[in-house]
């Protein structure tokens, strides 16, 4: 059928095919691909979404401890320097 669409071509290796013939027998066969691509698609931006925020969340945690490191804001410097010079025993 004529389409100005791309079209997609999918094999089915060992793992498609494992996970098409679970959705096949729990819906008596029917596989709706194009559901399936995105549902997909959903998953994996929600994926990619929490990866980023993880990422920006860590960038803040390094620029904080930069900016406490060089200026010492935040910092007890007396308990930074006891445990410097004694150790850590902490419990």
């Amino acid at each position: 059928m004529p389409t100005s669409r791309k079209r997609h071509s999918i094999t089915e290796t060992d793992e498609v095919a494992s996970v098409l013939d679970r959705v096949r027998a729990e819906t008596g066969g029917i596989v709706d691909l194009p559901e399936l691509v995105r549902l997909g698609g959903e998953a994996k931006l929600r994926e990619l979404s929490a990866a980023r925020a993880a990422d920006q969340r860590r960038l803040v945690l390094r620029q904080r401890f930069a900016e406490r490191t060089a200026t010492a804001k935040g910092i007890d410097v007396a308990a930074l320097r006891e445990v410097h010079e004694q150790g850590w025993t902490g419990g």
